[in-house]
């Protein structure tokens, strides 16, 4: 009789993280929603480690913080590919949301949610 197996099995381990996002357009005067999707690899060790040292650099004795920084960091190094975006230059995409405005608004906020997904419980505040 084969055994019935319930449990996590790291050999069906989802290798990626998606993040939805629901951004808002406004198309002829109409303002509407839409989902988007930034599609990550799991970050290593040294990149989250990398991502909080940018996060809190300290000058003197004032901490100065750089979510910003830390957040365009991480992205560039762990996203594999986004979907849901129309207009998107096709070979500069990462490029593009490294420099846009509102594409880089789109990338931070993405890796606020990979964050939460990719660092053990409590992980902040033993650092």
């Amino acid at each position: 009789m084969e055994e019935n197996k319930m449990g996590f099995s790291f050999a069906n381990a989802v290798q990626e993280v998606s993040v939805e996002l629901n951004v808002y357009q406004r198309v002829d005067g109409i303002l509407n929603d839409v989902n988007v999707i930034h599609v990550f690899r799991h970050p290593t060790a040294t990149e989250l480690d990398k991502y909080r040292q940018k996060l809190a650099q300290f000058k003197g004795r004032k901490a100065k913080a750089d979510f910003s920084g830390a957040a365009t960091y991480l992205w560039a190094q762990t996203i594999v590919r986004v979907e849901g975006y129309d207009d998107l230059p096709k070979e500069e995409w990462k490029k593009f949301f490294l420099t846009d405005p509102i594409a880089k608004i789109h990338a931070t906020s993405a890796v606020d949610e990979l964050v939460a997904v990719a660092s053990p419980a409590g992980d902040f505040e033993k650092n």
